[in-house]
């Protein structure tokens, strides 16, 4: 092969793989989210009103929004197309209140396995931390338990071990 064909090849390679790590799940914001993304959300989910959000690029190359919304009815985890197509609703998550594990939204798990990535989640609750709503994960650790405050953003908002739980009770 001539030094032209191997640069050409190198170039496209490195095109692609730029590409492929540009393609993929991002977090968006409100103003981010189309209109007609909001509307099929705010007709699934009356009331909502947004909290966070990502956007799935590659999903059978068509963009798929996925909301967490909240509502009088609580919280909902809403899949959207980007032409307005509700694939997928999770609803009745109310702040303070249990939340399956199987059903943490992509960036809160994907947070939790950065940090800890053979966690092995023994609760789930979604509750506040400083008027910001956060999934409460309770994993085992090697001394016992640990609590990793996620925000539904994907942001670790929070630590705590049973050591630390201990002296803040002691200082109360």
């Amino acid at each position: 092969m001539s030094r032209t064909t191997v640069s050409f090849l190198g170039v496209c390679g490195a095109l692609v793989f730029l590409a492929a790590a540009a393609w993929g799940d991002h977090r968006i914001t409100e103003a981010d989210v189309p209109k007609a993304v909001m509307d099929a959300v705010k007709a699934a989910v009356p009331g909502a009103e947004f909290l966070s959000g990502e956007v799935d690029d590659h999903h059978h190359h068509q963009a798929v929004y996925h909301l967490d919304v909240k509502s009088a009815e609580g919280v909902a985890h809403v899949h959207v197309t980007a032409s307005g197509r509700v694939t997928r609703v999770v609803t009745g998550f109310r702040a303070d209140h249990d939340v399956p594990a199987d059903q943490l939204p992509g960036p809160v798990k994907d947070a939790l396995l950065k940090l800890r990535p053979n966690a092995q989640i023994l609760e789930v609750e979604l509750g506040h931390h400083h008027d910001q709503l956060v999934y409460e994960i309770q994993i085992a650790a090697p001394h016992g338990e640990e609590e990793i405050y996620i925000s539904s953003s994907g942001e670790v908002v929070k630590l705590e071990g049973d050591d630390h739980r201990h002296h803040e009770r002691h200082h109360d």
